[in-house]
């Protein structure tokens, strides 16, 4: 009885990995054979994961070396999101010049939907009234030239107590980077809650 159970289990198994790789092969090829005038030239891309492989540790040489071969624009397909790439000066102007409207807008994406009630901010909002409205009131109550000048002192604040902390940090190794989080986080924080975080206590510090 044991054995017979293995062998169904190493059947059941060979069946299911059979399959997944019939549809693997078969989305792959109605892919290909589609009529390719409608769209982009694209250079071939693997199963799952698309043209990640020729994007490589040098996105930026990689695909001026692409560019170079299929033109400047392009469809890549990172994952199974397709992706077009415009690579040059003409490219780009006509895709914000003459499509702007068609392309302007954002994909629908589950998480935002969910933590945003419907993607309804401005980061994830698609294009149209409501989007004109949230930017219409962060340019004018956030971003303003008033709003902006308002928290300098806050930012002249922290970025005194940034140089405070390298001085005091002379002769030791220090990571910038992460010193560079904390400094934005930090100006962040003041400037929308009036307070900021430094990893024991929040402290009032609105100016």
């Amino acid at each position: 009885m044991e054995i017979f159970s293995s062998q169904s289990t190493l059947l059941v198994s060979l069946f299911s990995c059979t399959i997944l790789v019939i549809f693997i092969c078969v989305k792959w090829i109605s892919f290909n054979f589609k009529d390719k005038k409608t769209i982009p030239p694209s250079p071939p891309k693997l199963p799952i994961i698309g043209n990640f492989h020729q994007i490589g540790s040098a996105p930026h040489l990689n695909l001026q070396t692409l560019s170079q071969k299929y033109g400047p624009i392009m469809l890549l397909h990172l994952g199974s999101v397709a992706t077009l790439i415009a690579s040059s000066a003409e490219a780009a102007r006509e895709i914000l010049n003459t499509y702007d409207l068609s392309l302007c807008s954002r994909p629908c994406f589950t998480m935002p939907n969910i933590l945003m009630y419907g993607s309804n901010d401005v980061g994830f909002s698609p294009y149209g009234e409501h989007w004109k409205q949230l930017k219409s009131i962060m340019m004018l109550k956030l971003l303003s030239t008033t709003r902006v000048k308002s928290y300098q002192k806050v930012r002249g604040n922290e970025i005194g107590h940034m140089i405070k902390v390298l001085e005091e940090s002379c002769g030791t190794t220090v990571d910038m980077g992460s010193m560079f989080v904390s400094l934005t986080n930090n100006i962040i924080c003041r400037v929308t809650l009036g307070s900021k975080f430094d990893g024991v206590k929040s402290t009032d510090l609105r100016p």
